[in-house]
């Protein structure tokens, strides 16, 4: 299976020329790809409009969205409700999508896993990330615990889990949500890339910036928040979302949030390993004021709390 690397995504791309715009921000040796997005359901490969024009190309024009430089990430989005004939449709999508195509984005709810496992032996080479939406989530109770079973079955077939609840409707990320499925999947030591969606513009990166602490490659898409009032990609936005993010990815710091997830995953480990982890972050975040220094209030709040770390850490210790 071909390897990952980090991206920041745009999806919803509609020509070329909208690609290349977003593309000229990124710098030359940029370690992070951009994700160019092409929507694609079993509408549009059958040459039927989609309900949403402005989003969906028809299947004759997808070959020529897709440019060549070497920082561009070449996906379709695909949906479909057809899933008997999952593995014929990907197929097709994958011949019809030119020679710069680099793979799909599968946005279905767990998709059968033999469809995957035969367009694989036929494209290994390709990249699919597998979609976590709103009704992957309904289906695995909203369960961490439960996803991260779930996935086992796709962990071989994948090079990336994006968590999106949001689905290009625009609905915000939940930061702490997020971090806890994250959580559960790097537990599993899965080799492949995180990313998250939901909500993000240039006005709401903020909501990501507290996960790169703990996920400094994570990938992130943005959709719905990148449109104009007729449903178009809005190209100054783009640009801006895509401007922000590289500052943000190129900015790491330890933050008050950071600190008190540090804490809240002290408590609730069931591993050594991770609990001596929390206690390193925790406390020379507390005693570091150059770096990362938290907000008094939260200051207050910790040391108050850190007797209580300290004891049952080394009480732990010692079992």
């Amino acid at each position: 299976m071909s390897k990952w690397a980090p991206y920041i995504g745009v999806t919803g791309f509609m020509t070329k020329e909208e690609g290349d715009a977003v593309l000229a921000t990124m710098p030359h040796g940029s370690k992070r790809k951009l994700m160019i997005g092409v929507l694609v359901s079993q509408k549009t490969i059958r040459d039927e409009q989609n309900s949403k024009p402005n989003r969906y190309p028809m299947a004759k024009d997808i070959a020529e969205i897709f440019t060549d430089p070497p920082l561009a990430l070449n996906l379709v989005h695909y949906n479909t409700k057809e899933l008997p004939t999952l593995y014929d449709q990907l197929i097709e999508v994958t011949d019809i999508s030119g020679p710069n195509f680099h793979g799909l984005q599968l946005n279905i709810a767990w998709p059968d896993i033999h469809a995957l496992e035969n367009y694989r032996k036929r494209h290994w080479d390709m990249k699919i990330v597998l979609q976590v939406g709103r009704n992957a989530f309904e289906q695995v109770e909203n369960s961490p615990e439960a996803l991260v079973k779930k996935f086992e079955d796709y962990c071989d077939l994948v090079n990336y889990v994006l968590l999106d609840p949001s689905g290009g409707l625009g609905k915000a990320l939940d930061t702490d949500i997020a971090k806890s499925y994250l959580d559960e999947l790097a537990a599993e030591k899965f080799r492949l890339g995180f990313g998250v969606a939901g909500g993000l513009s240039p006005t709401t990166l903020h909501l990501v910036s507290p996960l790169l602490f703990y996920y400094p490659n994570l990938c992130i898409d943005a959709e719905g928040r990148l449109r104009d009032e007729n449903d178009r990609l809005n190209l100054w936005a783009a640009k801006q979302y895509v401007n922000l993010a590289l500052t943000m990815f190129g900015s790491l710091r330890y933050t008050c949030k950071n600190a008190r997830w540090d804490i809240d995953t002290f408590f609730s480990s069931k591993s050594k390993d991770r609990d001596i982890e929390a206690m390193m972050r925790v406390f020379p975040h507390l005693k570091d004021q150059g770096n990362g220094t938290p907000c008094l209030d939260c200051e207050i709040r910790y040391f108050e709390q850190s007797k209580q770390i300290k004891d049952r850490f080394f009480n732990k210790l010692l079992e």
